[in-house]
Protein backbone atom coordinates (compact mmCIF):
# COMPACT_ATOMS: atom_id res chain seq x y z
CA UNK A 1 0.00 0.00 0.00
CA UNK A 2 3.44 2.15 0.79
CA UNK A 3 3.96 1.79 -3.13
CA UNK A 4 0.85 2.77 -4.21
CA UNK A 5 0.61 5.75 -1.99
CA UNK A 6 3.77 7.27 -2.87
CA UNK A 7 2.76 6.44 -6.60
CA UNK A 8 -0.17 8.39 -5.90
CA UNK A 9 1.64 11.30 -4.64
CA UNK A 10 4.11 11.89 -7.23
CA UNK A 11 1.44 11.47 -10.26
CA UNK A 12 -0.77 13.85 -8.17
CA UNK A 13 0.84 16.45 -6.27
CA UNK A 14 -0.33 19.26 -8.58
CA UNK A 15 -4.05 19.01 -8.49
CA UNK A 16 -5.78 21.05 -5.52
CA UNK A 17 -7.91 18.64 -2.81
CA UNK A 18 -11.10 19.59 -3.88
CA UNK A 19 -10.58 18.17 -7.50
CA UNK A 20 -8.23 15.49 -5.92
CA UNK A 21 -11.81 14.16 -3.62
CA UNK A 22 -13.77 14.53 -6.56
CA UNK A 23 -11.62 12.60 -8.51
CA UNK A 24 -11.52 9.76 -5.83
CA UNK A 25 -15.38 9.78 -5.87
CA UNK A 26 -15.57 9.55 -9.09
CA UNK A 27 -13.03 6.92 -9.41
CA UNK A 28 -14.19 4.53 -6.95
CA UNK A 29 -18.08 4.55 -8.42
CA UNK A 30 -16.65 3.90 -11.89
CA UNK A 31 -13.34 1.99 -11.40
CA UNK A 32 -13.49 -1.62 -12.24
CA UNK A 33 -10.05 -2.73 -11.15
CA UNK A 34 -7.98 -2.23 -8.41
CA UNK A 35 -5.59 -1.45 -7.45
CA UNK A 36 -6.59 2.05 -8.93
CA UNK A 37 -3.83 3.70 -10.83
CA UNK A 38 -3.16 7.35 -11.17
CA UNK A 39 -3.95 7.50 -14.86
CA UNK A 40 -7.88 6.15 -13.80
CA UNK A 41 -7.90 9.48 -11.40
CA UNK A 42 -6.28 11.79 -14.36
CA UNK A 43 -8.91 10.58 -16.11
CA UNK A 44 -11.68 11.74 -13.91
CA UNK A 45 -9.82 15.32 -13.35
CA UNK A 46 -10.00 15.68 -17.41
CA UNK A 47 -13.60 14.76 -17.77
CA UNK A 48 -14.17 17.33 -14.85
CA UNK A 49 -11.90 19.80 -16.31
CA UNK A 50 -13.60 19.49 -19.75
CA UNK A 51 -17.10 19.61 -18.38
CA UNK A 52 -16.41 22.72 -16.10
CA UNK A 53 -14.85 24.99 -19.63
CA UNK A 54 -17.63 24.10 -21.26
CA UNK A 55 -19.93 25.70 -18.42
CA UNK A 56 -17.76 28.61 -18.28
CA UNK A 57 -18.24 28.87 -21.63
CA UNK A 58 -21.54 28.80 -22.36
CA UNK A 59 -21.95 30.83 -19.37
CA UNK A 60 -20.03 33.68 -20.98
CA UNK A 61 -21.68 33.12 -24.12
CA UNK A 62 -25.12 34.29 -22.11
CA UNK A 63 -23.37 37.21 -20.49
CA UNK A 64 -22.37 38.53 -24.29
CA UNK A 65 -26.26 38.36 -25.52
CA UNK A 66 -26.74 39.93 -22.12
CA UNK A 67 -24.37 43.10 -22.43
CA UNK A 68 -25.78 43.27 -25.90
CA UNK A 69 -28.84 43.41 -24.90
CA UNK A 70 -28.24 46.01 -21.90
CA UNK A 71 -24.92 47.87 -23.12
CA UNK A 72 -24.67 47.67 -26.77
CA UNK A 73 -25.95 50.55 -29.36
CA UNK A 74 -24.00 51.10 -32.37
CA UNK A 75 -24.68 55.15 -32.64
CA UNK A 76 -22.90 55.16 -28.95
CA UNK A 77 -18.92 55.77 -29.74
CA UNK A 78 -17.46 52.42 -29.00
CA UNK A 79 -20.83 50.50 -29.48
CA UNK A 80 -21.44 50.35 -26.24
CA UNK A 81 -22.60 52.81 -23.19
CA UNK A 82 -20.09 54.29 -20.38
CA UNK A 83 -21.44 52.46 -17.78
CA UNK A 84 -21.01 49.22 -19.39
CA UNK A 85 -18.25 46.81 -17.84
CA UNK A 86 -15.23 46.19 -19.11
CA UNK A 87 -14.73 42.58 -21.38
CA UNK A 88 -12.24 40.66 -20.44
CA UNK A 89 -9.53 40.03 -23.24
CA UNK A 90 -10.35 36.20 -23.65
CA UNK A 91 -13.96 37.19 -23.87
CA UNK A 92 -13.46 39.90 -26.43
CA UNK A 93 -11.33 37.39 -28.71
CA UNK A 94 -13.96 35.09 -28.92
CA UNK A 95 -16.53 37.67 -30.03
CA UNK A 96 -14.09 38.73 -32.23
CA UNK A 97 -13.75 35.17 -33.32
CA UNK A 98 -17.85 34.63 -33.48
CA UNK A 99 -17.60 38.13 -35.98
CA UNK A 100 -18.01 40.88 -33.24
CA UNK A 101 -20.39 42.86 -31.41
CA UNK A 102 -21.95 44.05 -34.01
CA UNK A 103 -22.44 40.81 -36.14
CA UNK A 104 -23.70 38.88 -33.01
CA UNK A 105 -26.11 41.73 -32.20
CA UNK A 106 -27.56 42.30 -35.61
CA UNK A 107 -27.90 38.07 -36.17
CA UNK A 108 -30.91 36.67 -36.82
CA UNK A 109 -32.27 34.75 -33.93
CA UNK A 110 -31.85 31.41 -36.41
CA UNK A 111 -28.25 31.77 -37.25
CA UNK A 112 -27.22 32.65 -34.08
CA UNK A 113 -26.37 29.39 -33.13
CA UNK A 114 -23.86 29.38 -35.35
CA UNK A 115 -22.29 32.50 -33.97
CA UNK A 116 -22.35 31.15 -30.53
CA UNK A 117 -20.51 27.31 -31.89
CA UNK A 118 -17.91 29.87 -33.08
CA UNK A 119 -17.70 32.01 -29.97
CA UNK A 120 -17.69 28.61 -27.37
CA UNK A 121 -14.92 27.06 -29.70
CA UNK A 122 -12.21 30.41 -29.84
CA UNK A 123 -13.34 30.76 -25.59
CA UNK A 124 -12.29 27.16 -24.91
CA UNK A 125 -8.89 27.37 -27.30
CA UNK A 126 -8.12 30.59 -25.78
CA UNK A 127 -5.89 28.72 -22.75
CA UNK A 128 -3.91 26.52 -25.88
CA UNK A 129 -3.59 29.91 -27.62
CA UNK A 130 -1.60 31.81 -24.57
CA UNK A 131 0.37 28.70 -23.55
CA UNK A 132 1.83 28.17 -27.45
CA UNK A 133 2.38 32.12 -28.13
CA UNK A 134 5.59 31.70 -27.11
CA UNK A 135 6.76 28.70 -28.94
CA UNK A 136 9.33 30.04 -31.21
CA UNK A 137 12.30 29.61 -29.99
CA UNK A 138 15.19 32.32 -29.15
CA UNK A 139 17.81 31.66 -31.10
CA UNK A 140 15.10 31.10 -34.33
CA UNK A 141 15.51 32.92 -37.48
CA UNK A 142 12.04 33.52 -37.91
CA UNK A 143 12.04 35.06 -34.43
CA UNK A 144 14.80 37.37 -35.31
CA UNK A 145 13.21 37.87 -38.59
CA UNK A 146 10.00 39.44 -37.30
CA UNK A 147 11.38 41.41 -34.44
CA UNK A 148 13.52 43.12 -36.83
CA UNK A 149 10.33 44.06 -38.79
CA UNK A 150 8.61 45.12 -35.86
CA UNK A 151 11.60 47.62 -35.08
CA UNK A 152 11.45 49.16 -38.68
CA UNK A 153 7.73 49.54 -38.38
CA UNK A 154 8.08 51.12 -35.64
CA UNK A 155 10.56 54.02 -36.85
CA UNK A 156 8.42 54.44 -39.45
CA UNK A 157 5.71 55.48 -37.92
CA UNK A 158 7.34 57.53 -35.22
Amino acid sequence: MGVFESLWLEGLEDLSYGVLERAFQRTLQTCKYWPVKVADIREQVDRATESYAHADAELRWTRVLEYIRVFWNPDLPGGASSRAPKITPRTMHAIRCAGGLAEIADCPREHLHFKKELFLEAYRRWDALERDQYLLPDDSPVKALIATTGQIKAIQIK
